[in-house]
């Protein structure tokens, strides 16, 4: 039960610590690698920009829950329910499917956690969309016709996002090295060491595919779909909905037998503000876009830094 409520963590969100300190592979275990330090001045200066342009063009839009959000008909503690109940539903269908396939007769680690996987994000996109379709009768989504679209603007946001989530991972680099004296280890946890030694092995590329696609869909739709959605019903304020969304977003990943280590935990705060944001403005096939990026990404990221 323990290892299929692991695999979203070993998948999907523990490479939020690899691209701005996968550098340390490479440098002293005694301290911090000099390109982190060159890059925290550029990656500051870049966010600042980010910032700005931000602030001008969107600072000012309605603070109410947007139209991305479930309409106003639907009752904050349906939502509140469903979201949780997908989320726990989603955990024990896929802990008793797991339990119901044969294990593998080698008994490897990988293997083992990609059975794991295809059961549990099976279930995640099935139920995900099933609830998502049960909800559209209460969904105001305007611009229907292009709403798939939107999943293309998500994935575009990822580009801005990129040295804020640099800046943020590189000071928590920095901050964990003067704590404990070691920098961290950009890839801690034996299932994504494997994934990007052996990318090749169809186990591999399961559990690959549950952190691009089943991940994103799953927790999108739990997340922003369905909580945070709540929340801005209960609070009429969406930045406080994103917020708190994105924190409890954060906080989950410290669940499971690896959890995701802390100092990876302000980026995947960042990635929950942002996958908020977007879900406000284009819906939630953004959010997932961008979730589903941003995980591409830092994959592609490990598996060159790993093949160099």
């Amino acid at each position: 039960m323990s290892l299929f409520l692991a695999i979203p963590t070993i998948v999907a969100d523990a490479i939020a610590s690899i691209p701005a300190d996968a550098e340390i592979l490479v440098s002293d275990s005694a301290g911090l690698n000099p390109v982190i330090l060159y890059r925290l001045p550029a990656a500051a200066l870049l966010t600042a920009i980010v910032l700005v342009v931000f602030a001008r063009h969107h600072s000012r839009r309605n603070t109410q829950s947007p139209p991305a959000a479930i309409g106003p008909s639907i009752s904050p503690l349906l939502l509140f329910a469903t979201g949780f109940g997908l989320f726990f539903l989603t955990h024990l269908l896929g802990g008793l499917t797991v339990g119901l396939v044969p294990a593998p007769h080698d008994g490897e680690h990988l293997v083992r956690s990609a059975s794991a996987a295809a059961c549990v994000y099976g279930w995640a996109i099935v139920l995900s969309a099933l609830a998502w379709l049960w909800a559209r009768r209460f969904l105001y989504e305007p611009q229907k016709s292009v709403r798939f679209l939107n999943l293309l603007r998500g994935v575009l946001w990822l580009a801005p996002l990129i040295p804020v989530l640099v800046l943020v991972s590189d000071s928590a680099v920095v901050v964990h090295t003067l704590l404990t004296g070691r920098p961290p280890n950009p890839i801690a946890h034996a299932t994504l060491e494997q994934i990007v030694h052996e990318p090749w092995r169809p186990a591999a590329q399961i559990l690959m595919a549950g952190a691009i696609l089943g991940a994103p869909v799953f927790e999108e739709t739990v997340y922003r779909g369905f909580l945070q959605s709540a929340w801005g019903r209960v609070l009429k304020n969406r930045w406080l909905a994103i917020t708190l969304t994105a924190v409890l977003f954060a906080l989950s990943h410290r669940i499971g037998i690896e959890p995701v280590p802390w100092h990876a935990i302000p980026s995947i705060l960042v990635l929950g503000m942002a996958c908020g944001y977007v879900f406000e403005r284009h819906g939630l096939l953004a959010a997932i876009g961008l979730h589903a990026a941003f995980n591409a990404a830092n994959l592609t990221l490990a598996l060159v830094l790993v093949d160099s």
